[in-house]
């Protein structure tokens, strides 16, 4: 099973120009394989996080094993671990903060993330099609972080992590 994951990852982005690696497990042999594979491809991760907190140190341990690997932590933990997963990505500079469900429900958060380890690092995220982007970018704006900012977390961050033109 794993090989065919790897090979089938790989199709997706050699063939069919994917960008990006989603997760909803962090602890697996085949994980571990598709990780080292996006790592080896330059192919930034994100990862579906709230769940249980034990998460989040398997999160921490693959942001160190790979240093240059972009991860992006979607839904922030939220609700329960947001604060895991902020006090995780102010360690590690490859770790990110996506804002899926947490700016439309929550963007006080988001606030406070970006607060704790700066604009730079939190990118727009919508969960569409089970949320509204909309509500979402509109959650963002809400919180007035400025131009620059904004731009940096509506649209720069991703632009700059997944790099959709290349």
């Amino acid at each position: 099973k794993g090989k065919s994951a790897v090979e089938e990852f790989r199709m997706t982005v050699n063939e069919w120009g994917f960008k990006g690696l989603k997760l909803l497990l962090v602890s697996s042999e085949i994980v571990d394989e598709l990780v080292k594979t996006a790592d080896d491809m330059g192919i930034p991760v994100t990862i579906h996080t709230n769940g249980n907190a034990a998460m989040y140190s398997r999160i921490a341990a693959i942001a160190k094993k790979y240093p240059r690997l972009p991860i992006i932590m979607e839904h922030m933990g939220y609700r329960y671990h947001v604060d895991l997963a902020i006090g995780i990505t102010e360690q590690y500079p490859n770790l990110h903060l996506g804002t899926t469900v947490v700016a439309v429900a929550e963007p006080f958060v988001v606030k406070y993330a970006i607060e704790k380890v700066g604009p730079e690092k939190v990118l727009f995220g919508s969960n569409a099609p089970w949320a509204s982007p909309r509500a979402g970018v509109d959650g963002i704006r809400r919180l007035k972080l400025g131009k620059e900012d904004e731009k940096l977390v509506l649209g720069e961050n991703f632009r700059r992590i997944f790099r959709p033109d290349r």
